[in-house]
C-alpha cells in the first residue's frame, strides 16, 4: 500500500484514470491495477466503546512513536512542539497551524455552527496532493471518533454536510472522508485503533510504524489526528457531558 500510494503522488498531476470492466482493472497512465472481485476486505471499525478512556493507558507509547519519527505533519507541526504548547497552554508560542489545531480540539466538542463552520474549512483540503494533509488529519481524528465518539453531534453533522455538498478539497480526498465519516478505513488505521483498544503495547508499535510509512506525510498526518483525539479525550474529564 505505501508503495501504491506513492505511485500515485508521483503520477498525480493531470491524473486521468479508467476502468475496464473485462479484466476488472484500473489504468493509470503508467500502471494498472488488476481488482479481485471475489476477495473480501474489513475496513469498518468496531462498536463504540462505552469508556472513551480505555484508548488512553498506551497513548505515551503512541506519542512516543510519532516523536522518534522526527518529521512534521505535512501541514508543517512538528509534534514535540505541539504537545509542549497542548501541555503548557503558552499559546503565545504556539504557530499559527499549532494555534488553528488548537481551536479545532475546542470546537470539536462544542455546538456553535459558525465556529465548526470557520475552523472545518481552514482544515478541509489544507495541504498538497491527493489526499491533503488536513484531510489525512481529520480522518485520524474521525478514527478516534468512530471508536470513542469525542465529536459532538453538531460537529459531526456539519463536517459530513461540508464533505458531501461542497467542493473544498480533491475529489480523492472527499471519498476517503466520505468513508471515514460512516466509519470505514484503511487497513493500518483499524489495526492501530484495534491495538489502542487491546491496549497490545508491542501490536501497537507495529502497526503505528505500518501506518507512518504510508505516503510521503500521509501516514503521519492520520497518526497526528489520532493522537489529537485521545488528547481530546484526555482533556475531558466529564466525559458524558457534552458542551
Amino acid at each position: 500500500m505505501p508503495k501504491l500510494i506513492s505511485m500515485l503522488q508521483q503520477d498525480e498531476e493531470d491524473q486521468v484514470i479508467h476502468y475496464d470492466n473485462d479484466t476488472s482493472s484500473l489504468l493509470f497512465s503508467s500502471f494498472c491495477i488488476k481488482l479481485d472481485p471475489q476477495a473480501t476486505y474489513q475496513t469498518g471499525i468496531g462498536p463504540r466503546t462505552e469508556q472513551p478512556e480505555s484508548l488512553l493507558p498506551l497513548l505515551n507509547a503512541f506519542a512516543s512513536e510519532l516523536l522518534i519519527h522526527n518529521q512534521p505533519t505535512g501541514t508543517g507541526i512538528w509534534i514535540d512542539h505541539f504537545i509542549e504548547c497542548f501541555i503548557k497552554e503558552v499559546h503565545e508560542s504556539c504557530s499559527d497551524s499549532e494555534q488553528k489545531m488548537m481551536q479545532l480540539m475546542n470546537t470539536a466538542r462544542a455546538r456553535n455552527l459558525s465556529q465548526i463552520d470557520e475552523i472545518l474549512r481552514y482544515w478541509i483540503g489544507r495541504g498538497k496532493g491527493l489526499t491533503p494533509a488536513g484531510d489525512d488529519m481529520l480522518a485520524g481524528m474521525l478514527a478516534v471518533d468512530a471508536t470513542a465518539g469525542i465529536f459532538t453531534d453538531t460537529f459531526r453533522l456539519h463536517l459530513s454536510e461540508l464533505v458531501e455538498k461542497e467542493a473544498l478539497t480533491t475529489d480523492i480526498s472527499r471519498e476517503y472522508l466520505k468513508y471515514a465519516l460512516k466509519r470505514n478505513f484503511s487497513s493500518t488505521v483499524t489495526e492501530v485503533m484495534n491495538a489502542l483498544l487491546q491496549q497490545d503495547a508491542d501490536s501497537l508499535i507495529k502497526r503505528t510504524r505500518e501506518l507512518l510509512r504510508v505516503g510521503h506525510s500521509s501516514g503521519l498526518d492520520t497518526a497526528f489526528g489520532i493522537l489529537i483525539g485521545m488528547l481530546i479525550i484526555r482533556r475531558n474529564a466529564n466525559w458524558h457531558k457534552k458542551l
